[in-house]
């Protein structure tokens, strides 16, 4: 299974949401891009 990084590639999903001072905005992106991801990989396996 492909590691789920944000498609900024600043971060990886894990530690933007790990991190005290991740803003909100940054813990979203991250969500909507893990969440894409997961769907992506989900819709493969059909």
């Amino acid at each position: 299974m492909p590691s789920l990084r944000t498609g900024r590639g600043s971060a990886d999903v894990t530690a933007a949401l790990a991190s005290r001072d991740a803003s909100v905005t940054a813990r979203s992106y991250a969500l909507l891009d893990a969440a894409g991801a997961l769907g992506a990989i989900f819709a493969a396996g059909r």
